[in-house]
């Protein structure tokens, strides 16, 4: 579903806890674009509060300083955060005052305590290793060993994927292979998704690609456009 308007104007239309995830990239503020205008944060978690499901997870994409910024907007829901490597270098205008920036934050938030919110962990394969496992007794006098051989990898805070830039419609489009990652992670199959910038659509298409709903507000035409044309192309693939 695609709404098109200003989200604090349309977000106090959604029933209150019916969202299991939100998932954003908000404007940083960081260019001239005219959508590129910081949303006032105590509106924002206001209706995020109020959609949210007591279990479920805020996701939300940021750079410094807006990733302090929003981490201190919400001290109180903040989890943890996680770094995605696109990568691919930007910023090469300062490249010789300052390091290529390679890397964006994702921040998760919500309103159940460590444990207690959905996250299911995308485990990865890797190198063969093996792993000692066994226990001591009480007094320390034993301990057995027995090798195990595994492949199996737990994800880490660092996120690897490639920030391709052929393809691209919007200036700050995410590739559709980390927000599915992050969908995957952080919410179930059926589950309701809201993404309150939707832009070009990629929050839409992940969640259609893995089995969830999604609500999508975006304020520019354009852009509204564009998600509806991208939509339907992933429609078509998957029914």
């Amino acid at each position: 579903m695609i709404l098109q308007g200003d989200c604090l104007e349309i977000m106090p239309t959604i029933e209150s806890g019916s969202i299991d995830m939100i998932l954003c990239d908000l404007p940083y503020g960081k260019t001239q674009n005219k959508w590129d205008v910081l949303i006032p944060l105590p509106s924002l978690w206001q209706e995020y509060e109020r959609v949210i499901k007591d279990d479920g997870v805020i996701v939300l994409t940021a750079q410094q300083p807006f990733t302090s910024m929003l981490v201190m907007s919400k001290p109180e829901l903040f989890k943890y955060s996680m770094v995605w490597d696109k990568r691919l270098g930007t910023g090469f205008l300062n490249a010789n005052k300052m390091p290529l920036n390679v890397h964006e934050d994702i921040l998760i938030f919500s309103k159940a305590s460590n444990g207690n919110y959905t996250y299911n962990p995308q485990m990865r394969k890797g190198k063969l290793r093996r792993k000692a496992t066994g226990h001591m007794s009480s007094n320390y006098g034993k301990f057995e060993r027995l090798d195990k051989v595994n492949d199996i990898y737990h994800p880490t805070t660092i996120i690897d994927v490639y920030a391709k830039q052929e393809g691209k419609e919007h200036p700050t489009q995410k590739p559709v292979e980390l927000f599915l990652y992050l969908i995957e992670t952080f919410s179930n199959v059926g589950d309701t998704l809201l993404d309150n910038c939707l832009g070009s659509g990629t929050t839409l298409i992940a969640a259609l690609s893995c089995g969830r709903e999604c609500i999508g507000i975006e304020k520019e035409p354009e852009y509204v456009e564009l998600s509806r044309r991208r939509t339907a192309i992933i429609q078509q693939q998957l029914f």
